[in-house]
């Protein structure tokens, strides 16, 4: 949690955003960055895209390497660390916490070249694991890749996610399955803020995790079907997001909102200033984002 308290300390919240990037990574369901645009962002030689000498030093001390030489595309590799709270109301009634650690990895890239729209997209792997004192509990493993049209503030993406998940949320329990989950959001972003919308249809293996649509008042499709919006900023190189999602399952609608904070390569060398550990500089590579 040490990620969220620092993002939401006073400090961190009164220092001068940094330069915009679209929705942090953490929160799964909303598969934030998986689907939304990959901001122009600064090469590990501090040149704004253009060709990278070599992979630079993008995230904390973590090496990256640079992306691949694509004709008429930036790409780049990204690390993306964070943690969250959620709130969620159970089957019996009863609005929890959960505590949400877990990352992301992938590989963002955006078409070059003058003209509206450009492609932009970004594929990935990540995780998350669910906790509360109590026997609330979730796992989350992905891989997925996202692509769509982006405009100079508005943005569409969409793609495929492969899944493996299992949760319990009081009395709702859904058993461990593989799946494949279609989101399809839309993104509004500002120079500070931005905000997104999306629905996202899941396909399971596991039988007994489908919805019997004929018994639900909620419209959807698929076997799962989720709901979801919300807003991200990012300030001194962390990433905070808050959302909401409605998500109608086979064990019962589970409504939660959370919020998440992911760190760059500034905001984890805080971290690891604050608990004592590295030179208390800017890595070599470490421009902001």
């Amino acid at each position: 949690m040490s990620l969220l308290l620092l993002a939401l300390s006073p400090a961190a919240s009164a220092a001068e955003p940094a330069a915009f990037e679209p929705l942090p990574t953490l929160d799964r369901w909303v598969l934030s960055e998986g689907v939304a645009s990959h901001a122009a962002t600064k090469t590990a030689n501090g040149k704004k895209g253009g060709k990278k000498s070599g992979g630079g030093k993008n995230n904390g001390g973590i090496d990256v390497p640079p992306g691949p030489q694509i004709p008429g595309w930036r790409t780049e590799y990204y690390i993306q660390p964070g943690a969250g709270v959620r709130l969620y109301q159970n089957g019996s009634g009863e609005t929890k916490t959960l505590a949400t650690f877990g990352g992301e990895a992938g590989l963002s890239y955006r078409q070059k070249g003058k003209g509206q729209p450009k492609l932009a997209g970004r594929t990935r792997l990540s995780g998350e694991v669910m906790a509360t004192g109590d026997l609330d509990k979730g796992l989350d493993l992905r891989a997925g890749s996202f692509i769509g049209p982006q405009w100079k503030s508005l943005g569409l993406q969409a793609g495929p996610d492969l899944f493996y998940n299992q949760w319990t949320f009081g009395s709702q329990v859904l058993d461990p399955s593989i799946g494949v989950e279609v989101p399809v959001v839309a993104t509004v972003s500002g120079e500070k803020l931005s905000a997104f919308a999306g629905v996202s249809p899941a396909y399971l293996m596991n039988e007994d995790r489908r919805v019997d649509w004929d018994k639900e008042t909620i419209p959807g499709f698929g076997h799962e079907f989720t709901y979801m919006g919300g807003v991200s900023g990012r300030f001194n190189g962390l990433k905070l997001s808050a959302q909401a999602q409605y998500r109608v399952t086979a064990a019962g609608p589970i409504p939660s909102f959370s919020v998440n904070a992911g760190a760059n390569s500034e905001g984890i060398q805080q971290i690891l200033e604050i608990f004592g550990v590295g030179g208390g500089g800017s890595s070599s590579g470490g421009t902001r984002r």
